[in-house]
């Protein structure tokens, strides 16, 4: 008894028994390359996010009840991912409009998706999936849970959609205003997967950021709104669902786990 308590101080003296402290956590807008595919990541700094909108004048039951859900921090991809990036990992592009590398990849399905993500953690560059419906949301209002567009009020400045895309489809990514926690076209240009099953609201949400698994998982949740919206479908609190489907609206965007 005697050694194994001169020997536990000892230990403890010299600081191998004592709990590392937890890493830090990376300041918001901080930057990650995925050295394979070059996919550059942000970090969302997590926080308690508000979810969705109020009233039936204002939004569509779809997107209600309003509400909070806590959230952890995560790396999101700082742009849809580019025809550029899909090209280093799979073989194919399934993109109506191959315009270039630094255009986003469309019609993606979820499939697609999860192909695409399989290589990505065969990597070893750490876990990829598809984000949350509320970490989503979250890292579009960046903090401003009042703004109706991911990044402020003025969709023309931070978005694609059709009074700016006019029909031409796709546009590079980038090429408008980031929101506050550096990502670019949240709003606008294509559709993003997320990792939920459609549910017809928000009512029975849980409390935290997990994706939502009941419901109709034939068809997942689309966030973000396209090219050839108008100005109210390419909203913060916009859900649609689709299934298994290639549609030229509808690209990707990832998250890796901290």
């Amino acid at each position: 008894m005697r050694m194994r308590l001169w020997c536990a101080l000892a230990l403890l003296a010299a600081g191998l028994g004592q709990i590392a402290p937890a890493a830090a956590e990376p300041v918001p807008g901080t930057n990650w390359t995925e050295p394979r595919s070059g996919i550059v990541v942000v970090w969302v700094p997590g926080g308690t996010a508000v979810i969705g909108c109020d009233g039936p004048d204002s939004c569509p039951e779809a997107e209600r009840p309003r509400h909070q859900r806590k959230v952890g921090g995560f790396w999101m991809s700082r742009t849809e991912i580019t025809q550029g990036q899909w090209g280093k990992l799979m073989e194919l592009n399934p993109s109506k409009f191959q315009k270039g590398e630094a255009y986003p990849v469309d019609q993606v399905t979820w499939e697609d998706a999860q192909a695409l993500i399989t290589r990505l953690n065969a990597g070893g560059s750490g876990r990829f999936r598809l984000p949350s419906e509320a970490e989503w949301e979250h890292a579009c209002r960046a903090g401003h849970p009042d703004d109706p567009y991911c990044g402020g009020s003025d969709p023309m400045a931070l978005a694609w959609y059709n009074a700016n895309a006019r029909g031409a489809g796709t546009q590079a990514v980038a090429g408008k205003a980031a929101n506050g926690f550096g990502l670019y076209d949240m709003s606008g240009n294509l559709y993003e997967w997320t990792e939920d099953c459609w549910t017809e609201s928000h009512a029975g949400a849980p409390t935290d950021a997990r994706p939502r698994r009941e419901g109709a998982c034939e068809s997942r949740v689309l966030r973000g709104g396209s090219w050839g919206n108008y100005p109210t479908l390419v909203r913060v609190t916009t859900r649609r669902s689709d299934s298994d489907v290639k549609c030229p609206f509808i690209g990707l965007r990832l998250v890796r786990e901290p």
